[in-house]
């Protein structure tokens, strides 16, 4: 522990004016401590308490330490001299970046701050190895330290660092022990202090082995020195899994966009977190790559704090800053250092490009710097020698586990490819010329040329972007945006938009590229301060159109509102493109579900085709779609069949009715006649709109999935299950074939397959099915569309039926939730979620907790005006059944009987739909003594599903509660019949519910019993009894029941 020198502490108190109290207060200590400090009674204090002291004080830790004032100008002449030799890197500590990482030879858990972690792990005593690619910020840690400990000096100990690459050039050779004579020089190493070795750059050595010699003799250091401790950091180190004893070891991450976004909110021009989130999402794929790169980040924030925002989408000056930072201080044969990197390099570089080639094997590596040595004859260098520079030195490259050669990330190759290529003075059509040598693509050569039109004046870039025209539009888009173009360019501008246009398939392939064009033409528009107002407007408009198609609604309402205004403060407007600004800016409203704002500008696009007489123009039949489906959104389907109708009729004015939009149309409204239980309608609707994607070739869009999965929906209301089974499973292809795996219907078509499954016995194919569907909706990230709450309430319900309450009751509540943010806490699907959530709490006991559920399904619908949705339907019956079990007889029997006209109204009176229906309304009568009233309906019941081929175990259910009945009359014959076909109907399908089969042989026996039939009626009852016992115990009241009827029959 350091010795405190207590008239250097009185002198320094006295110098600021203060007590002792005072001190203590400022330091946040107790007055005892100053106290024994200054008194001498305490003088080795911990090193917390010395910097606590020197902090209140505002002097160096040292200047209150017993004999270092000598040492420590020693050590600060240092210190500078480091400094001075990096002072890029010492410059942007200023900006430290929290560096995530992980430990490898621990457990694998993110750590957020690698800074703080390393500081804990010196402290206590332990070494340290740190792995990670070149620009993720390892010698920053080192110098971070350094300077941290230099300010507390000597406090928590002594640190030196030293830099591999300067040891080996230096003395020609990698050695520990030479490596720390050299740094350390006339410092004494003292028993009574602790030192920490910075060693950066191990990977210098280049071979694993030569790494672990390294590491031994460190081993070994230590252990004659215990105060000594280090801290390694290093490329690649193919045994850091391995054997590592005394080594802490950490991997470096990359950057997380949470990280990258937190960090740019430090930034001062980022006045809040939502600024600087934007400004992260508002850049290209391209860029936001290299955020994640710690030092590739500290440059852009550089140039953010100088206002530099031009500089950080020009990527040629973005990686010549970035190579002059990782390779600036780097020397290795000092007189060949430019031709490495201006000629060697970016030779390897171009030729891996025009090959289309990120990886080289040693014999390709081999055959390129042939090459060069043909075309150089005068250049003596080995192959060995060459890829020490490039990945040892320079720190450009790495070598794979089986030896092949890569850059060290993509966007190095392209740039090296772009010098090459402005080097040579390659011509715009000698360019366009490699690029069509063949018909396959190169993709590497294409982004080169990026870098290469940032590197090249604007005449010339305006020369190669022209030729880019004609091989792709988008690609003299992405080209116009990268390059050095500072002034609007009207002709070129105009020759590049007219080959993309908002109806192309390839638009939505290419939005990030339109996007950034747009971006740039919009800026050097105002720039330039032209006065074409309707020019701006219209490039703007296909701004908004591009954000929309990106999903930014933000950006594209932003777009359209100032498109909006500019034509608004004209007196003569373009009419269509005015209509088409407010349509799409509906449809962005629409899209983050503002409902009102969608409405408005829909209508108001309505009434300028009315106004101008064009109410006939497709763009009409756009508005009244949207409308219909803003209406289906809000489950007015009645408004929503009104708005379709006419789409629908627009459309066959105008002879479209064999296009996708029309198919859309139709698919839509037969959506809202299935929500209207109209299935013969919606069968029509939807049978054309699947013969129009067939007869376009268009079997892969969502829409057509939806259509198969609303047949299903029919065939399930029909009971044909054999088809909605065969529908599902069709839909499920089409997501899953086009990878549209985040969609709340894909999720429908899996909790649909496990519903029927599950119904049909399958428990286990259901149960598989049930948890694929939780797995797609836990990773949708935008879930704007009614299916999706509705999914979780269906998975509630399964959960329900399979008596899994706990599972059942997360799932209502989390629909419950998504459905109460949207503002529909009165929908139908919510009352229901209540009235099942209301049962589970009932049958836990709960009672109080169920009746306050009740209560709150009650007060939905009586807010509901909704009479003819399948929902609806459900919440009548639910209802209905709920006032029944509360003896509230009249209640109950007014909203069955609702029920029962909605089933004889929509023709749903031969589904098993409607025989499940009759039934649980038939188990409710008992409470009536209403037997004839019961027999009807179980009658009913039970010929449905005669007709539906005797379903288990529905059939068998209608069976066996028609025969309690006809028993309760004595109609022993009736009751046998009916007893004897349920059973034979249950063993005959497999029923594996055991408890519902024992107690129909339970009814059998006594049905036997009562016709005195003593012994087979016996022989019934054992074996319900047997089974009873096995598949519910001895409590249960079907077991003790069971054994009472044995006793009476055997007296």
């Amino acid at each position: 522990m350091p010795e405190i020198v207590p008239d250097l502490l009185i002198k320094y108190r006295n110098l600021r004016g203060w007590s002792q109290e005072e001190l203590a207060y400022q330091a946040g200590l107790s007055t005892d401590t100053v106290h024994n400090l200054e008194t001498g009674k305490v003088r080795n204090p911990h090193p917390n308490t010395i910097k606590k002291l020197s902090n209140a004080l505002e002097c160096q830790t040292v200047e209150l330490i017993k004999g270092n004032v000598e040492y420590s100008e020693l050590y600060l002449s240092y210190y500078q001299k480091v400094k001075a030799s990096l002072p890029d890197k010492f410059d942007l500590l200023g900006h430290w970046i929290k560096l995530p990482a992980i430990k490898l030879n621990y457990q694998k858990n993110r750590i957020d701050n690698l800074y703080d972690e390393i500081k804990f792990k010196i402290d206590s005593d332990s070494n340290m190895l740190v792995i990670g690619d070149s620009g993720t910020g390892k010698t920053m840690l080192c110098l971070k330290l350094l300077k941290e400990y230099i300010e507390e000096f000597p406090t928590f100990g002594i640190p030196f660092y030293i830099d591999c690459n300067d040891i080996k050039k230096q003395i020609g050779y990698m050695s520990l022990t030479k490596a720390i004579m050299e740094v350390v020089g006339k410092f004494e190493i003292r028993i009574d202090s602790k030192y920490i070795f910075l060693i950066d750059g191990l990977n210098v050595i280049g071979r694993t082995q030569g790494q672990l010699e390294i590491k031994n003799e460190i081993v070994k250091f230590s252990n004659v020195n215990k105060n000594v401790k280090f801290l390694v950091t290093t490329q690649t180190f193919d045994n850091s899994n391995e054997d590592f004893g005394e080594f802490s070891v950490f991997r470096i991450l990359k950057l997380e966009k949470q990280d990258v976004s937190k960090y740019l909110s430090t930034i001062e021009i980022f006045d809040t977190q939502k600024t600087a989130d934007s400004f992260y999402l508002s850049q290209p794929i391209f860029i936001k790559s290299l955020f994640r790169i710690p030092i590739f980040l500290h440059i852009i924030s550089t140039l953010l704090k100088s206002d530099k925002f031009i500089q950080i989408s020009n990527l040629a000056e973005l990686f010549e800053k970035y190579i002059s930072f990782i390779c600036g201080s780097r020397e290795y044969h000092n007189s060949m250092n430019n031709l490495y990197l201006n000629e060697i390099i970016p030779f390897l570089a171009f030729n891996m490009c025009k090959n289309n080639q990120s990886m080289l094997t040693t014999k390709q590596f081999n055959k390129y710097i042939h090459e060069y040595k043909i075309n150089e004859y005068f250049l003596s260098i080995n192959e060995i020698d060459f890829k020490d520079v490039i990945i040892t030195q320079f720190k450009l490259g790495r070598l794979t586990i089986r030896g092949n050669f890569t850059f060290l990330f993509q966007e190095l190759q392209w740039y090296f490819a772009a010098i090459y290529m402005y080097k040579e003075k390659y011509t715009p059509v000698s360019i366009f010329n490699l690029l069509n040598e063949n018909t396959a693509t190169k993709p590497d050569l294409i982004n080169s040329l990026k870098f290469l039109v940032g590197m090249l004046k604007a005449k010339t870039s305006k020369s190669l972007i022209h030729n880019s025209i004609g091989y792709s539009c988008y690609i003299a888009s992405e080209l116009f945006t990268w390059s050095s173009i500072i002034e609007y360019d009207a002709q070129l501008i105009h020759s590049i938009r007219k080959g993309f246009i908002p109806s192309s398939l390839e638009y939505s392939i290419n939005v990030e590229k339109i996007t950034l064009f747009l971006n740039k033409v919009i800026f050097l528009f105002d720039k330039s301060k032209i006065q074409d107002v309707f020019l701006k407007a219209n490039i703007l408009q296909y701004l908004g159109d591009a954000h929309l198609h990106r999903l930014s609604n933000e950006e594209a309402i932003a777009c359209y509102n100032e498109a909006l205004n500019l034509y608004e403060n004209n007196i003569i407007s373009p009419i269509l493109e005015y209509i088409s600004c407010h349509i799409n800016l509906g449809n962005s409203y629409s899209n983050i579900l503002d409902y009102i704002n969608a409405l408005k500008h829909y209508e108001l696009a309505i009434v300028q085709h009315n106004d101008f007489n064009i109410e006939g123009y497709p763009s009409n039949a756009t508005c009244y779609m949207n409308i219909g489906n803003i209406y289906l959104h809000k489950d007015n389907t009645t408004l929503a069949v009104k708005h379709f109708k006419i789409a629908i009729s627009i459309l066959k004015q105008n002879k479209q009715d064999n296009t996708l939009y029309f198919a859309d149309c139709q698919a839509n409204l037969g959506i809202a006649y299935i929500n209207q239980l109209k299935y013969k309608a919606a069968f029509k609707c939807l049978t054309n709109a699947i013969q129009i994607f067939i007869n376009l070739g268009f079997t892969s869009r969502l829409k057509y999935a939806s259509c198969l999965i609303c047949f299903g929906q029919i065939s399930i209301a029909i009971s044909d299950y054999k088809d909605a089974i065969e529908k599902f499973m069709q839909a499920k292809a089409i997501f899953e074939k086009y990878c549209q795996l985040q969609d709340p219907l894909y999720a429908s078509c899996y909790i649909s397959l496990a519903q029927l499954h599950i119904d049909n016995q399958n428990q286990e194919i259901g149960l598989k099915y049930l948890k694929k569907a939780n797995l797609i909706l836990d990773k949708i990230s935008n879930p704007s569309k009614m299916t999706y709450p509705k999914c979780y309430i269906a998975i509630g319900t399964i959960f329900h039926q399979l008596k899994q309450y706990d599972n059942a009751l997360e799932y209502y509540q989390k629909g419950i939730e998504i459905l109460t943010d949207k503002g529909l806490e009165l929908h139908p699907s919510i009352g229901i979620a209540y009235i099942n959530i209301g049962k589970i709490l009932f049958e836990i006991g709960k009672n109080s907790e169920a009746n306050d559920n009740f209560q709150k399904a009650i007060t939905i619908e009586k807010s509901n005006k909704m009479t003819s949705q399948p929902e609806f339907l459900e919440f009548k019956i639910e209802l209905g059944f709920y006032y029944y079990d509360q003896n509230e007889l009249d209640k109950a029997h007014e909203y069955l009987e609702i029920a029962n006209k909605i089933f004889q109204d929509k023709f749903l009176t031969k589904s098993l739909r409607y025989a499940t229906f009759l039934l649980k309304y038939s188990q409710r009568l008992t409470l009536q003594n209403d037997y004839q009233k019961k027999i009807e309906l179980l009658r009913k019941a039970r010929s449905i599903c005669i007709e539906h081929g005797y379903p288990v175990p529905l059939f068998a259910q209608c069976s066996a509660h028609l025969a309690i009945v006809h028993s309760n009359l004595e109609e022993y014959q009736a009751a046998f019949y009916l007893l004897d076909s349920a059973i034979e109907n249950l063993k005959r399908n497999c029923c594996q519910d055991v408890t519902f089969y024992a107690h129909c042989l339970m009814c059998l026996g006594c049905v036997r019993g009562y016709m005195g039939e003593r012994k087979q009626a016996i022989e019934n009852l054992n074996s319900a009894l047997l089974m009873l016992q096995k598949s519910v115990g001895e409590n249960h009241p079907f077991y003790i029941e069971c054994l009472s009827h044995i006793k009476s029959f055997d007296n």
